[in-house]
């Protein structure tokens, strides 16, 4: 009899951690299912899924219950909504709509840990053997601090965007030793874009591996270089015909697949195919000259089709916007601001990439490591990653994640043994390495010395006004349009039947503006708003926005606030019951 593969032993052990870190996630945030959406893209997301299921077309995208009459053209995928409607339909088969739903909500996101932790077990396989690919599972398992986006109820897309870097960051590394790894690389990579941007760095970084590789004439990297750039030209295709328009085929965009997008991913592609496939015989310079050649094609395919988008995805957004709302967002603070501000946040997003951090050097003191371009490769993303972190602090997720792969090589190191005492000890290792014990550690160490430390700003206003229950009397009045702060807007739109100025999506500049203007504006400006915008309700939660900020002495929030309530609104009796104060609009 043949004996079983090791990967085979190995999918069972990745199975049943899965099992367990899914079960003890569900169970843990189930109860809270029914009562809360636990982000604002989450309720959106439910919104865009809503419709899909109700009879929207696969191509249409607009929202027309927020910022009307303009309403919204999202520039989300489809792609996402289609594998969470088609979890609600194999819910239905047993539950009715509304538990069919928050199962949905629920398995979502436990499904798409399981990619992560196959993505960060099949990296530490690569870099240190098949003991750290179980040593991987134990500290993914163990990860507390790594499943902000995995948790029951998140619905949106960094989750997947998060595993998608995953997936081909490791199939790029196992190219020089699994045949069809670099296609599967390259498939991966289109995917990635047509979900979206956020993990562009990744991909570029992981073509640029295999691309160096090929530069310096190694085993088999002519072949790996053709099979990832053919597979991610053609999935980057596939990707825009299946979620653009064919009315928005020449329409480009900074912050989603589009036009400009394809052209740059189809020209690399292409070039790296053709370069791979006629030049895998070629001298050195010829390589380099080929593919500086490919790179400048691709480059100045992407730059003539829209050159603003090299400023960013946010580069077409309106200045006015960037003050006002972008620049308030927790994703997007710098890292630098958490550790200042919020030690406990702080401790919660570094403590386990700052392990990793000293596991980069240990592993690197071995010359054979050292010249591992499996290694090299997982290095640079995990530096990437804490390096953007600093940037923007939703990418700390993604430092998590790709530096389970470096401290699980390192517990490898450190117990060279065989046998039951070193897997043991293993373990042992990886318990004590682990995100949860490492931030557990953190926090006491914190706590101990400087005390529970500050909460954020506008955070027990956000986690109030969030809640299902919140709504509750505002659902019960007659349709109309809702002028409300800007980071609830998704939630009126998935827990009632109203429309909304605005929402967190800087696409929609004119309605976030217009939000904003009616809240923090004088009274006058803000009546003049409310008319042009034919607003039927004001809706107020809290005393303060959830960014922490007072209103603005003398603007119609901070007016009512003080109980003075211009004769143009009208308090709507019962509407605090649901801890939204509510006026409508005199006509």
């Amino acid at each position: 009899m043949t004996a079983p593969r090791p990967w085979l032993h190995f999918g069972v052990l990745l199975g049943l951690a899965w099992a367990v870190t899914a079960g003890i996630l569900f169970v843990d945030r189930w109860p809270e299912m029914g009562q809360r959406m636990f982000d604002a893209d989450d309720a959106m997301r439910l919104v865009q899924v809503r419709e899909f299921l109700s009879g929207r077309g696969w191509f249409d995208l607009h929202e027309t219950r927020l910022n009307p009459p303009a309403g919204y053209d999202t520039h989300w995928s489809r792609l996402v909504d289609a594998g969470l409607a088609g979890l609600f339909l194999v819910f239905r088969w047993f539950a009715d709509p509304e538990l069919a739903e928050r199962l949905m909500r629920a398995a979502w996101p436990l499904l798409l840990l399981l990619g992560a932790m196959g993505g960060a077990s099949a990296l530490s396989w690569r870099i240190a053997g098949r003991h750290a690919a179980c040593i991987a599972l134990v500290i993914a398992a163990c990860a507390w601090p790594a499943f902000q986006h995995f948790r029951p109820g998140r619905i949106d897309h960094h989750n997947v965007q998060i595993v998608l870097a995953l997936g081909v960051v490791a199939a790029a590394a196992w190219a020089d030793r699994a045949r069809h790894a670099a296609m599967l690389a390259g498939a991966l990579t289109g995917l990635a874009v047509t979900i979206g941007l956020e993990s562009l760095p990744f991909l570029v970084l992981s073509g640029a591996a295999l691309t160096l590789r090929f530069a310096r004439g190694a085993p088999e990297s002519a072949r790996a270089l053709s099979q990832f750039g053919l597979a991610a030209a053609a999935s980057t295709a596939i990707g825009f015909l299946l979620t653009v328009a064919p009315k928005d085929w020449s329409h480009p965009a900074c912050d989603a697949i589009a036009i400009n997008w394809l052209m740059g991913a189809g020209a690399a592609g292409i070039g790296l195919w053709v370069t791979g496939r006629r030049l895998g015989q070629a001298g050195a310079a010829v390589r380099i000259v080929a593919i500086v050649l490919a790179g400048a094609a691709a480059s100045a395919a992407f730059i003539l089709v829209e050159p603003r988008c090299i400023h960013g995805p946010f580069a077409l957004t309106d200045g006015t916007v960037k003050a006002i709302w972008l620049d308030n967002v927790d994703e997007m603070e710098p890292l630098i601001g958490f550790v200042r501000g919020f030690p406990l946040v702080g401790a919660w997003m570094c403590s386990f990439p700052l392990v990793a951090l000293v596991a980069l050097p240990a592993l690197a003191r071995d010359g054979a490591t050292r010249r591992d371009s499996g290694f090299l490769l997982a290095a640079a993303a995990f530096l990437i990653s804490v390096a953007l972190t600093f940037e923007a602090g939703k990418i700390y997720s993604y430092a998590m994640w790709l530096g389970v792969p470096l401290v699980a090589a390192l517990a490898c190191r450190l117990v060279t043994a065989s046998g039951l005492r070193a897997g043991v000890a293993r373990l042992a290792i990886a318990l004590v390495l682990a995100p949860t014990t490492v931030t557990a550690a953190a926090f006491t160490v914190i706590q101990t010395t400087a005390g529970a430390g500050p909460v954020k700003r506008g955070i027990p206003e956000r986690t109030a006004c969030t809640r299902n229950e919140a709504y509750a009397a505002l659902a019960q009045l007659p349709p109309g349009l809702v002028a409300t702060e800007i980071n609830y807007g998704p939630y009126v739109l998935a827990l009632t039947p109203h429309s909304v100025v605005a929402a967190p999506y800087h696409r929609i500049s004119a309605g976030l503006i217009a939000a904003h203007r009616i809240l923090t504006a004088p009274l006058a400006e803000a009546r003049r708003v409310v008319r042009r915008y034919d607003v039927t309700y004001v809706a107020i939660c809290g005393r303060r926005a959830s960014t922490g900020a007072d209103p603005v002495e003398g603007s119609l929030w901070g007016e009512l606030n003080a109980g003075r309530v211009p004769p143009w609104l009208e308090e709507i009796a019962g509407a605090r019951e649901g801890l939204f104060a509510a006026y409508r609009v005199r006509r």
